[in-house]
C-alpha cells in the first residue's frame, strides 16, 4: 500500500522539460514516475492539453505509473505549454519534427497511447519517423477516415480553434460540451476542472489544416506521403476504444482503422449501455469519466502488459 501511494504521488508531480524540434519549436514533455519501467508515451488530441491524462493528479498517467510504467505525456506545437507560434507551422510538422524529437529524448522503445486526431498523426508516424520505436498502441477515439465536420466543429475551427475561449463564456459552454463532454458521466467537479485545465487554442494554421483534413479525408505530409497512405502501412498491434457519443471524433471516423490497416492486429472496443457499459462515452469521458478507470484504463494496461 505504501509503495502504491508513493507511485501515485510521483505521478502527481511530473518532471517537465522543453524539447527543441528540428525546426526550432519547443514542445513540452512530462515524465511521470521514475525511469526504468516500461515506457509509455501519451499524446493528447488537438486543441487539448496533458490534463486529459492527468487532471489534478487523476487519469491514465497516474494509473499506469501505479502499475510500474514510466509515463511520458507530450504537448506538441499548439498544445498546452508547447510554444505557440502563430501561422508558422501546420499539422505535418507535428509528424516530421515534434514526434521524432520526443522519441529521441525518451531514448528507448515505448508503447503509445494515441488520442484523437493528434493520435492519428502519431499512428502515421510509426511508418517512418517513429519506425522501430513503437511497440503496442492504445488508440482512443482515433480517426482513420475523418469526415465533414459538424456545424459546431466547423464554426469553432473556422474561428481559429480557440477552445480555451469557449471555457470563459458560459453561453459558449454548450459548444464545448457538444464536441467533448456531451452525454459523459463525470464525478462531481470534473467537468468544471476540465474546462479550467484541459483546453487550449489551436490557432489559425493548425485549425485550417484540420478543417482541410476533415473535408478531404486525407492529409499530405512533408515527404509527400499522406496520412491515409501511412495508415495502410500501419502494422502495430492496437487496442482501439470508441465512444458512441463522441462529438469531435465519431465512431464512424475511427472504426475504419480495422479495415484500412490490414497489416495491423486491431482489437476494437466500443461502448454501449445496452452492452452493460456504464455509459456510451464522449471524447473526454473516455479518459476522465466516472467509469474510465475500470472500462478504459484497466483494459488498456492489461493490453500493454500482455495480460489476457
Amino acid at each position: 500500500m505504501i509503495a502504491l501511494l508513493c507511485l501515485t504521488l510521483a505521478a502527481a508531480a511530473p518532471s517537465h522539460r522543453r524539447v527543441i524540434t528540428s525546426d526550432g519549436i519547443a514542445v513540452a514533455l512530462y515524465r511521470y514516475g521514475e525511469p526504468g519501467g516500461p515506457a509509455v508515451l501519451l499524446v493528447p488530441d488537438l486543441g487539448l492539453t496533458r490534463a486529459v491524462f492527468d487532471l489534478q493528479g487523476e487519469g491514465l498517467a497516474s494509473h499506469l505509473v501505479a502499475h510500474g510504467h514510466t509515463v511520458y505525456v507530450v504537448e506538441l506545437r499548439g498544445q498546452g505549454a508547447a510554444r505557440q507560434d502563430g501561422n508558422r507551422y501546420g499539422l505535418a510538422q507535428m509528424v516530421a519534427s515534434d514526434l521524432p524529437a520526443v522519441a529521441k529524448v525518451i531514448g528507448e522503445p515505448f508503447d503509445l497511447v494515441a488520442h484523437g486526431y493528434a493520435g492519428t498523426l502519431a499512428l502515421a508516424a510509426t511508418a517512418r519517423e517513429l519506425k522501430g520505436r513503437v511497440r503496442k498502441v492504445v488508440a482512443i477515439a482515433t480517426p482513420a477516415l475523418p469526415e465533414v465536420p459538424s456545424d459546431v466543429a466547423r464554426t469553432v475551427l473556422r474561428q481559429g480553434g480557440d477552445f480555451l475561449a469557449l471555457t470563459h463564456d458560459p453561453e459558449l459552454h454548450r459548444a464545448l460540451d457538444l464536441l467533448f463532454i456531451w452525454g459523459g458521466r463525470f464525478r462531481p467537479g470534473r467537468v468544471e476542472a476540465l474546462r479550467a485545465h484541459a483546453f487550449g487554442t489551436l490557432g489559425p494554421a493548425l485549425s485550417a489544416d484540420l478543417l482541410k483534413w476533415l473535408y478531404t479525408g486525407n492529409l499530405v505530409l512533408e515527404d509527400d506521403s499522406t496520412v491515409l497512405g501511412r495508415l495502410q502501412q500501419y502494422d502495430r498491434e492496437t487496442l482501439l476504444f470508441d465512444g458512441l457519443l463522441d462529438g469531435y471524433a465519431s465512431p464512424e471516423q475511427c472504426v475504419p482503422l480495422k479495415e484500412i490497416a490490414q497489416k495491423a492486429d486491431v482489437h476494437l472496443r466500443t461502448f454501449s449501455r445496452f452492452e452493460l457499459a456504464s455509459e456510451d462515452y464522449s471524447h473526454l469521458s473516455l479518459l476522465l469519466g466516472a467509469g474510465a478507470a475500470d472500462e478504459v484504463f484497466e483494459p488498456a494496461r492489461k493490453f500493454l502488459e500482455g495480460v489476457r
